[in-house]
């Protein structure tokens, strides 16, 4: 089975992430977390921030034995002795691990504890537990040591409350099954038996939806069944990915990260993954399938704009979530977008022009009033559209030169596209001379009447022949006539052949044109 080995490694990453911006302090917890069983005398009791880093270390690396001697076990319950240590203080790190997030910059390092937080002196709160019954609160104790000293250990109080916990938000039956089968050890502060139990149930849901794909591909292209193959990708990739990832994190963060694990995966880091994945993969499928339809309609020249369109969205939503991942993580990021505001504002000053040519190449893209290859006027400049980049607009005028145009000009511009005309108009005022009589004037209306309405090019009811005008030095008739096609050149030939008819008629009647007096 191919599916699950890259998306074992994409877990792990993914779930604990890039390390967040540590301080000093948290450089030497790890540290400490990470150190071999030869240093325990380095975990002291003295502060409820030693006791309580101290117990989790010890719990993750499984001598639980070591965690029991950060418990209080006087004065427990009859029902409970200090034989019981070692599996209480499993019982009590499963419990924080899967239902307390410890917030170690909160404890005091102290050894008098926090002064001012409504507690007895010699109390300090590690944090509350919900439960139906209400939230349970995890209290550290300072009691008598060796020697005369005080040492911090979790409150019997507490301790004696860890089989009812314990049964509430203990593993279950398939779990412990599971642990009971796979040996002890641990990976980046997660029990071996969390990482075997998360891969196992991330690669069934992936596998179930892979199943689930199928109907809702054919659901969501039963219309556009060209589009069918592209979206199987989209939902048998990236989705089930994030399905197996999503699923995978749920899982091992229900039964429990530990300390160190949530420290690396501190910041929402495998949700930002995840989201910024899926994004990019939504912008390539709606990219691909609106590139396939402006192919059906014939609209190619849009594709030029889709590249450059997706990458700036890809751009954007990778800075929104690197920024929402630092605020995560602590930065101060409202300094860092003030910055980027002044600086994009210099930016953006100084590419006001090409930026003007980009928004304007996106309007000729979107609305298109011309695309290439057409012929159309835009201010005082005609020809044929030869290329629409980002930056500029290319025209090939009739007498072969070529016109740059920026797009920021050209978008702006009255555009008369010829090209997208249904027929052409024929239009002729043929100047008679003042001298022509009334009869010779009548005579030639129904000739060019007759040639007009009857010649086949010409539009039914788009077309008129009369005697418009007394000019200064003639009489003026208007031929006006909608010629059946767009062809340029046959246009030509069948306005040729209009005005040699014409010319026969004047012949005919023997009418004469009007010559400008000098």
């Amino acid at each position: 089975m191919k599916l699950w080995r890259p998306h074992v490694m994409l877990l792990v990453l993914a779930t604990l992430g890039l390390p967040g911006v540590a301080s000093a302090q948290q450089d030497e917890d790890a540290e400490l977390f990470t150190a071999g069983p030869n240093v325990q005398d380095r975990f002291d009791q003295r502060t409820p921030y030693a006791t309580t880093l101290g117990f989790m270390r010890a719990a993750e690396l499984g001598d639980y034995e070591l965690a029991s001697t950060y418990l209080d076990l006087r004065y427990l319950p009859e029902e409970l002795t200090d034989a019981d240590g070692p599996r209480l203080a499993e019982q009590l790190y499963i419990v924080i691990s899967r239902e307390l997030r410890i917030d170690f910059d909160a404890l005091s390092r102290d050894a008098d504890g926090l002064a001012e937080d409504d507690l007895p002196s010699y109390r300090d709160k590690l944090g509350e537990i919900a439960t139906p019954r209400g939230a349970r609160p995890v209290y550290l104790q300072r009691i008598p040591g060796q020697n005369d000293s005080r040492v911090w250990r979790v409150s019997n109080a507490t301790v004696s409350q860890i089989p009812e916990l314990y049964e509430q938000f203990g593993y279950g039956p398939l779990v412990e099954s599971v642990r009971q089968l796979i040996p002890r050890g641990s990976f980046l502060g997660a029990e071996l038996f969390k990482w075997v139990f998360t891969i196992i149930a991330a690669t069934v849901a992936a596998l179930a939806w892979r199943a689930l794909a199928w109907p809702i591909n054919r659901l969501v292209t039963r219309h556009r069944v060209a589009s069918r193959a592209r979206v199987k990708q989209y939902l048998n990739r990236p989705v089930a990915w994030a399905v197996f990832v999503l699923v995978g994190y749920w899982v091992l963060r229900d039964l429990g990260l530990g300390v160190t694990a949530n420290r690396l995966a501190q910041g929402g880091t495998l949700v930002t993954i995840v989201i910024v994945w899926l994004l990019f993969a939504t912008v390539n499928l709606l990219r691909d399938l609106y590139s396939g339809f402006l192919q059906t309609r014939g609209r190619e020249s849009g594709l030029m704009l889709m590249r450059p369109v997706t990458s700036t969205i890809k751009v954007v939503i990778a800075l929104l979530a690197v920024t929402i991942w630092l605020d995560n993580i602590g930065v101060n990021v409202t300094a860092l977008i003030a910055g980027l505001g002044v600086g994009g504002l210099a930016v953006a000053l100084v590419l006001q022009k090409p930026l003007e040519d980009i928004l304007g190449a996106i309007t000729l893209y979107t609305q298109q009033p011309v695309t290439i290859g057409q012929f159309c006027t835009a201010g005082n400049v005609s020809g044929t559209i030869e290329e629409i980049s980002l930056r500029s607009t290319r025209i090939r005028k009739l007498d072969n030169t070529v016109v740059i145009i920026p797009n920021a000009i050209f978008a702006t511009a009255s555009i008369e596209n010829v090209s997208e005309r249904r027929r052409i108009l024929y239009r002729q005022v043929i100047r008679l001379a003042q001298d022509t009589t009334q009869a010779e004037i009548r005579q030639l209306l129904g000739e060019l009447r007759e040639l007009v309405g009857h010649h086949a090019k010409v539009v039914a009811d788009a077309w008129r022949v009369r005697f418009v005008a007394f000019g200064d030095f003639s009489k003026d008739i208007e031929v006006f006539a909608h010629i059946d096609t767009t062809d340029w050149l046959e246009f030509l030939s069948i306005s040729e052949e209009i005005n040699l008819a014409t010319q026969g008629a004047l012949e005919v009647t023997g009418a004469r044109l009007a010559v400008p007096p000098r």
